[in-house]
């Protein structure tokens, strides 16, 4: 459910990213990448407390959406 909080964290949705006429898989990802990275890395580190661990987290989470 997109907006709700897990853990007093807010969940954000994909509301509003969808693929326009001539729009590549590979540009829409950058895009998800540009606004999610941030937040995937933040949560990573919440859980973790742990700098390099969060970013491998962040790295393969994105990896596995591509």
């Amino acid at each position: 459910m997109p907006g709700t909080c897990y853990n007093g964290i807010r969940i954000l949705g994909l509301e509003g990213i969808g693929m326009q006429k001539g729009t590549t898989k590979e540009e829409k990802f950058e895009e998800i990448y540009r606004i999610y990275e941030n937040e995937v890395f933040k949560i990573s580190r919440y859980y973790t407390n742990d700098e390099y661990t969060a970013h491998d987290i962040t790295q393969k989470a994105f990896c596995k959406l591509f």
